[in-house]
């Protein structure tokens, strides 16, 4: 019997990962469908049409928060100015 995977799994019948379609006894393909770890797989035309083991990431713009970061051009993406010290000379010589 062929099944689907529905997450990676891994047993007798190998590592298989997420969309992958193995093909198994019919008795262990039932066991594994029944605990939810895969679908049976129905004719060739659902075989043919697999999902990609590794799915697409979609790509992020910005931080953290989401948002996007300000230009290092603008005043806000400068550093701030640091303050001076309030010693005197004679004293930083001591």
């Amino acid at each position: 019997m062929r099944i689907k995977a529905l997450r990676g799994a891994h047993g007798d019948y190998g590592n298989v990962r997420r969309g992958a379609i193995i093909d198994v006894d019919d008795r262990r393909a039932q066991q594994l469908v029944k605990r939810g770890l895969f679908v049976p797989v129905q004719d060739a035309a659902e075989a043919a049409n697999t999902a990609s083991p590794r799915p697409s990431k979609v790509r992020r713009t910005g931080g953290n928060t989401g948002a996007a970061k300000p230009s290092s051009s603008s005043p806000a993406g400068q550093a701030p100015e640091t303050s001076r010290s309030t010693r005197s000379k004679d004293e930083l010589a001591s």
